[in-house]
């Protein structure tokens, strides 16, 4: 790997630094796609609960694998898709955001570069979402009556947003799981605008800090 994961979840602005100046955007354009598709795959019960409640008689996409016929409802192909492609303009949107507060810090760097670290920044996700796997899986194996939906969500309906915020779900965008992924990104963040930008600490800190709350405030709008 261009970047060494063990090293930039604990000391990113070591493992910034220690990559190639030209890194490729390939290998963190596949880690934000499988973090998109993680945040899909965590979503489905929830549109299986939303399913139910919905006509039969809805379009459907047709998939052929092999002999078999596979039909999935439009909307739910739709919002995979739109899911995971939301992932990735997130990931450009943010590292405009962060090139150009940290430019207003007085730092100068490369769009390129830190559009690079802003996709590594989503390693904290390959920790938690194994750990939340294991934690549901012994939530649904010694729990009476428990439910995916209600384990991943804290919730058994699908009332109102497909977004909970009552924290009792593993990852509701209230939850420790989520809020600790999230801060946790905060800290990569500074590690690479520390390694991509000409600016103290205190400044590089200051900036992600500022990010940081501001992607704690846009997670808790409904959607």
């Amino acid at each position: 790997m261009d970047v060494s994961l063990a090293t930039l979840l604990v000391r990113p602005r070591a493992a910034f630094e220690a990559a190639d100046e030209r890194l490729s955007l390939v290998q963190p354009l596949v880690l934000v796609f499988l973090v998109g598709a993680g945040s899909i795959a965590t979503a489905f019960p929830v549109y299986v609960a939303l399913q139910r409640r919905l006509s039969s008689d809805i379009a459907t996409v047709e998939f052929v694998i092999g002999a078999q016929t596979a039909r999935l409802p439009l909307w739910f192909a739709i919002g995979t898709v739109g899911g995971i492609l939301l992932v990735l303009v997130g990931w450009v949107v943010t590292t405009a955001l962060l090139h150009g507060a940290a430019r207003l810090a007085g730092g100068r760097g490369r769009f390129r570069q830190l559009l690079a670290f802003v996709g590594w920044s989503h390693a904290p996700y390959v920790v938690v979402y194994p750990l939340v796997t294991l934690v549901a899986a012994w939530q649904l194996a010694t729990t009476p009556g428990a439910t995916l939906n209600g384990v991943l969500h804290g919730t058994s309906s699908v009332e109102g947003t497909l977004v909970t915020f009552n924290g009792r779900g593993l990852i509701d965008v209230s939850s420790i799981p989520s809020l600790a992924v999230t801060l946790w990104i905060g800290y990569v963040w500074i590690g690479a605008l520390d390694a991509t930008y000409d600016l103290s600490r205190r400044r590089a800190t200051a900036v992600a800090a500022v990010a940081t709350v501001v992607m704690l405030v846009a997670i808790q709008l409904p959607v």
